[in-house]
């Protein structure tokens, strides 16, 4: 009875050590598969660094903008990778990163598409009457070229590029009282972000461009609110 409980006990770490390596053919020999990542860049002022990727938290190299890189011999199982340092006017439009299963099939397939949108930094935006209500104007810095974003029968002031210069958000009441809109500098792509019956004004950008920071009354009084750039996760 002492010799078969060895044998059993022997046998259960025999298999906890072969689990610990990862998973076999029946033979010892490891399973690995294949792991392809792609990236698919569009638009414009691509990034020309590329992008450090990286494969289960370590940096695995640099993918150019449009590229494939293949990873072979990889152990079964989940993996992770992602793209880092990406510039800032532009958007991975995708999980980021990603959790890809790797088996010994066919490779498996992580991809990447980034949208990148030209910085216009060299232009000044500025609230002005000169068509009888307050719009949104840009203009270059000699104050040549003057284009009015918003054209519309509300007014619409304080103007505020985001950090990579892609966004200018501001106020207006075109639906009746106060609100924080975003809109490109080509006056596309109109955005209201918030949706209250009180008066959000005087929109400010975080550094990093993911916040953006208001005044509002909408608890009685006039107090400083913070929210995503996409107008979520609003707090006090």
């Amino acid at each position: 009875m002492r010799k078969l409980a060895s044998v059993v006990l022997v046998t259960a770490c025999l298999s906890v050590a072969l689990m610990s390596c990862g998973e076999d053919d029946g033979t010892g020999v490891e399973v690995t598969g294949t792991l392809e990542v792609m990236t698919l860049t569009v638009g414009d002022t691509l990034d020309p660094d590329g992008y450090p990727l990286n494969l289960d938290g370590a940096t695995s190299g640099t993918m150019e903008v449009n590229d494939v890189v293949t990873f072979s011999d990889l152990a079964v199982g989940s993996h992770s990778v992602e793209l880092s340092d990406v510039a800032v006017n532009c958007r991975v439009e995708a999980s980021n990163p990603q959790t890809v299963t790797v088996d010994a099939g066919p490779p498996a397939h992580a991809v990447f598409p980034v949208i990148c949108r030209a910085a216009l930094f060299d232009r000044i935006a500025f609230a002005c009457n000169r068509d009888g209500n307050w719009e949104i104007y840009v203009m270059d810095p000699d104050g040549s070229n003057p284009v009015n974003l918003t054209d519309n029968l509300a007014r619409d002031w304080y103007p505020a590029w985001s950090p990579d210069g892609t966004r200018i958000a501001f106020m207006s009441d075109r639906d009746g009282n106060s609100e924080i809109y975003v809109i490109d500098p080509d006056g596309s792509n109109l955005v209201r972000l918030t949706n209250h019956g009180a008066w959000d004004d005087s929109p400010a950008w975080s550094p990093d461009g993911t916040r953006i920071a208001f005044q509002t009354d909408r608890d009685g009084n006039r107090e400083i609110y913070v929210m995503d750039a996409d107008g979520s996760n609003l707090n006090r």
